[in-house]
């Protein structure tokens, strides 16, 4: 605004300013939070990518071992759809062959085995007998407790059979 003295000539200008230095910092670092969240969402659509287009079973678990997740390949191995899967563990759903039970119970009952990769036969979930090559690896935070558990499978009964066959 232009301020006018008694003659109506321009004396002076009357103006507010504002310092915006810190909603310009506000911006800068939400700009710099976008980018980080844009290449997270990026490396997440690319391992969901990898967990989902693998021949190998793949299943994430919580700590106490329900079962959060499982990729097709693990559906497909083991006949069991994700509502079956979901929330359940290894013990109250797998149907284990005799020979194996107590073998199977050592393996459930302790601490997860991680890095460590075992054999195991189970029951597909239309009856047929299968055998698998489990590794687990968990997955901890910041402060050392176990937040998840990965587990892979590998699908290996044609191996199996012909070992047996020798």
């Amino acid at each position: 605004n232009m301020v006018y003295n008694d003659e109506g000539k321009i004396v002076g200008s009357m103006g507010i300013s504002h310092d915006i230095s810190k909603e310009k910092e506000l911006a800068r670092k939400l700009e710099i939070q976008n980018h980080k969240n844009a290449e997270l969402l990026e490396e997440q659509i690319s391992l969901s990518r990898i967990a989902t287009s693998v021949s190998n079973g793949i299943i994430i678990a919580n700590p106490d071992r329900r079962i959060k997740w499982a990729n097709d390949s693990f559906l497909r191995i083991s006949g069991y759809s994700m509502s079956d899967l979901e929330g359940k563990r290894a013990h109250e759903l797998f149907r284990i062959p005799h020979f194996y039970e107590d073998n199977f119970k050592k393996l459930t009952d302790g601490d997860p085995i991680f890095d460590t990769p075992f054999q195991m036969p189970l029951y597909h979930k239309n009856g047929h007998l299968y055998w698998i090559l489990m590794e687990s690896s968990g997955v901890y935070a910041e402060d050392g407790s176990l937040i998840e558990i990965i587990v892979v499978c590998t699908e290996i009964t044609d191996q199996k059979n012909a070992e047996m066959a020798l």
